[in-house]
């Protein structure tokens, strides 16, 4: 598998030029920017389909508190596996540690990640079938990734990055790893557990995503939830400490539930999250969604699909709230399970997390677009300032590709926002110039710091005139 970079000014050479063999041009090729405009007036396939939900994963998802500032364990749940005896683990957050001792503070480099812990009776074996970890900043300093690097402010002296870049840098990674075999993490006693970490500097943000299954150590067969006795279970805490710290002992100082961070937000971006059904989201949450498309470019006729829909979003009613066109009725994530959160749920406000597979089978010759997220803010609350500087990842046909969708004139959005273009603008992301039928497989995950829903269109490629 090869991963690629998109961006504005520059495509890779094996991407389509718009031309075959130097002969025919297309209207479209990969990489062009589509203005809104040219969007407008698709079919969208919410109304007529549903995603199919596989539920073969659960999903640890930590992101609140997002920014904590005193060490601590950030999110817990002690069983965490799905029937089949598998579990996602999510976690994002922007270390903003404090030196309380020191005048003035200051913030500090921290380690981060989470640990699986062993609650049975069997010493297990971890394994991680798909994996990544990525930091925006060294412990030494130095930022790793600048492409999501914020306007300055007028009078401002720092330089502030949203994490998007290094959220993409960890979704590549983590379709690459799909390539080798399953990478054993290590063996668990009774009771022990298995700690996955990685240091970051001081104001950055780290990310990771692990895909887990276990092995029982003295068979070696893969285990599921029901080959443990009641009361045994595997669980999972997500925890950020300031580095250097022995962090098996920082959690045996933690076992407590009331030593879990409170999460201080509005929107309860944690918990585990399992495929089922629930009273209020009856059409059922999954980790894994799938969708298969037929298009018929020799209609004319564009179609359009939205994927990592927001926890409210519906695409009914336009005259209710949280409308968003193309978002289907079961891509929605809010029964997040938090035992340690008195009375609340998790929600997961994009669908983080979760990965998509979208089957398309397409007769005639077809351009498939991305579009960024839309802005889901009233004008007069404005429009958060990334939506201008979008970065998303995704893998087409087996390759892996991430698309740039940046305002030429955003670095303008504090001295003269009025320069700034409508949101909408998408990427020609796929050109296949096939007079019959063609089969395709796009992927898709969210990247942490990321806004959804993300919309893809499938529009019908015409030779230019």
């Amino acid at each position: 598998m090869v991963a690629v970079f998109l961006s504005i000014v520059s495509f890779p050479s094996d991407c389509w030029s718009g031309e075959d063999n130097g002969q025919i041009k297309y209207n479209y090729f990969v990489g062009q920017e589509v203005q809104p405009e040219a969007l407008l007036g698709a079919l969208p396939l919410s109304a007529v389909k549903k995603l199919t939900l596989d539920r073969d994963y659960n999903l640890l998802l930590s992101n609140v508190p997002e920014m904590p500032v005193e060490p601590g364990v950030l999110c817990r749940v002690d069983d965490v596996l799905s029937s089949s005896g598998k579990v996602r683990v999510l976690f994002s957050h922007l270390n903003l540690l404090i030196d309380w001792r020191k005048i003035p503070i200051v913030n500090v480099p921290a380690t981060a990640g989470f640990a699986v812990e062993n609650n049975s009776s069997r010493k297990l074996e971890v394994f991680a079938d798909r994996s990544a970890l990525a930091v925006n900043r060294s412990p030494e300093g130095g930022y790793l990734f600048k492409e999501d690097a914020a306007p300055k402010e007028p009078g401002s002296e720092e330089t502030l990055y949203y994490g998007t870049a290094a959220g993409n840098f960890m979704i590549q990674q983590w379709y690459l790893s799909q390539d080798s075999s399953p990478v054993f993490i290590g063996s668990m006693d009774p009771g022990g557990r298995v700690i996955i970490s990685g240091d970051v500097g001081a104001r950055g943000w780290i990310t990771g995503m692990y895909d887990l299954s276990f092995r029982d150590s003295a068979t070696g067969r893969t285990i599921k939830k029901e080959d443990f006795a009641p009361g045994e279970s595997v669980g999972v805490r997500t925890f950020i400490t300031r580095r250097g710290e022995d962090i098996s002992l920082f959690l045996d100082q933690r076992r407590n539930k009331n030593q879990v961070l409170p999460a201080n937000s509005n929107l309860h971006m944690r918990g585990l999250f399992r495929g089922d059904a629930y009273p209020d989201n009856p059409h059922g949450e999954a980790v894994s969604k799938r969708l298969r498309v037929n298009y018929d470019a020799r209609t004319g006729r564009s179609v359009k699909f939205a994927l990592a829909a927001g926890k409210d979003d519906q695409s009914f009613n336009p005259d209710k709230a949280n409308y968003r066109s193309g978002v289907f009725m079961n891509d929605i994530m809010r029964n997040g399970l938090d035992p340690f959160s008195e009375g609340k749920k998790g929600v997961n406000g994009g669908n983080y997390g979760v990965d998509y597979s979208i089957e398309i089978k397409a007769n005639g010759p077809t351009a498939l677009i991305l579009q960024g997220a839309l802005d889901n803010n009233s004008p007069e609350e404005g429009s958060f300032i990334d939506l201008y500087n979008q970065i998303l990842t995704f893998r087409l046909d087996g390759m892996v590709k991430t698309v740039f969708l940046k305002d030429i004139n955003y670095n303008s959005y504090f001295t003269a926002p009025q320069t700034l273009r409508p949101l909408g603008y998408g990427k020609v992301i796929g050109v296949f110039p096939v007079q019959g039928e063609h089969s395709h497989i796009l992927d898709f995950v969210l990247p942490p710091n990321s806004y959804g829903p993300v919309r893809f269109y499938l529009v019908p490629l015409a030779v230019s005139k």
